[in-house]
């Protein structure tokens, strides 16, 4: 399958550090909670598509992947699960955050869909030594549904 979208054209991305803060390991408090919210486009299971390599006809928003005459759209689960990465080391505990080896586990419990708004959230529920810091994770959609849950063990930034 040859997708040709503008999506896809080269660009250079550049970030501001000036807005990144992180929440050094010693600042790290039990129970803080960080989120981000997002809505899902076409557009972001085209890129998916073509960084991953995923063209699976489920997740291409004009494919109709059951042959039943509606595009499915769905948002590919690996998709949805990057956003939790994304409040891990943008928000909580934010740049400088590293996952510690084999230290996310993901439940997927429902599907997500182009055009559904998706939160993320973390909340710190353990510190341990050596800047360790254990989170659950979860995604939901705006009418409360959780995608997927589960746990994240990171190495927290020292300052």
């Amino acid at each position: 399958m040859q997708l040709q979208r503008d999506c896809f054209a080269r660009r250079r991305l550049t970030i501001s550090t000036d807005i990144l803060k992180n929440v050094p390991f010693d600042d790290l408090e039990l129970g803080m909670e960080a989120s981000e919210t997002r809505l899902c486009h076409a557009d972001d299971l085209y890129v998916f598509a073509k960084t991953s390599g995923n063209f699976n006809p489920m997740h291409q928003p004009e494919a109709d992947g059951y042959k039943d005459g509606e595009p499915e759209s769905v948002a590919p689960s690996m998709w949805v699960s990057s956003s939790i990465s994304a409040v891990l080391g943008g928000k909580l505990s934010g740049p400088g955050t590293l996952y510690r080896d084999d230290a996310q586990t993901l439940r997927f419990r429902a599907r997500a869909h182009a055009s559904d708004e998706l939160t993320a959230t973390v909340r710190l529920t353990e510190k341990g030594a050596d800047r360790l810091a254990k989170f659950d994770t979860w995604v939901a959609k705006a009418d409360g549904t959780v995608v997927v849950e589960g746990e994240a063990e990171v190495f927290a930034p020292e300052k």
